[in-house]
């Protein structure tokens, strides 16, 4: 429901943090990293992982395996526009501005003085980053998916038109590439481009308002349905 966070990460690594920070969103790692993240925690839970290595090298990925993952761009983007929503809609919340309370940790007006652009009338009390679950959940149960920190997601990114009439069934991205997609806005974000949940940008180093969340498959007996 969250994005990964530092205690989490830290526990991967095997490291100390401060306590304080534990709840704060991971950020300023790179696509490897969090890739390498969800085969750890699909080893711990005994799970298939998904992501190949080869030595010290990223080779592949296998998305039919029941081990964690990042989302797909499609799947992020359905999450954050589709699911449980009448219609797509254009930001997280809805079509329209301004920006609802609560909505999400962006540049708001806490930044003025530090940052170049903030956005008008809009406040979240937080001038960097913010817990995990500080803001109001969206319709799909999912926190964060506006502001706090960008997300890689699975894809390399890859700028092309859909062709006409085609239809594309749980689309994973170009096998090859040299950056991954990041979707969604951060504490940095205050321009209307990057707070739709549209929005998406390659990037192929580690940036201070990049984390992740993952997400996987669930087959079989671990579908849990309770439809008779």
């Amino acid at each position: 429901l969250t994005e990964i966070t530092v205690g989490q990460f830290m526990m991967y690594k095997n490291k100390n943090y401060s306590k304080k920070k534990k709840e704060f969103p991971v950020s300023n790692i790179t696509w490897i990293e969090a890739a390498r993240f969800c085969n750890w925690l699909s080893e711990k839970e005994n799970l298939d992982t998904v992501y190949l290595f080869n030595s010290k090298n990223y080779i592949g990925a296998n998305l039919q395996s029941n081990g964690y993952r990042l989302p797909t761009e499609a799947e992020w983007e359905w999450l954050a526009r589709k699911a449980e929503r009448n219609k797509t809609t254009k930001f997280t919340w809805g079509k329209s501005l301004p920006i609802p309370k609560m909505s999400g940790n962006l540049a708001d007006e806490s930044t003025i003085g530090l940052m170049e652009l903030y956005i008008p009338n809009y406040k979240d009390s937080h001038k960097l980053l913010a817990p995990v679950a500080s803001f109001n959940k969206d319709i799909s149960g999912l926190f964060d998916m506006t502001g706090n920190v960008k997300e890689w997601v699975h894809d390399y990114y890859l700028v092309s038109v859909q062709k006409d009439n085609m239809v594309y069934y749980d689309p994973s991205g170009p096998e090859r590439g040299v950056g991954h997609v990041v979707k969604g806005s951060s504490y940095l974000s205050a321009t209307l481009q990057e707070i739709r949940a549209s929005y998406r940008d390659s990037e192929v180093l580690r940036k201070a308002d990049i984390g992740f969340r993952i997400v996987r498959y669930l087959y079989g007996k671990e579908f849990k349905n309770d439809k008779k």
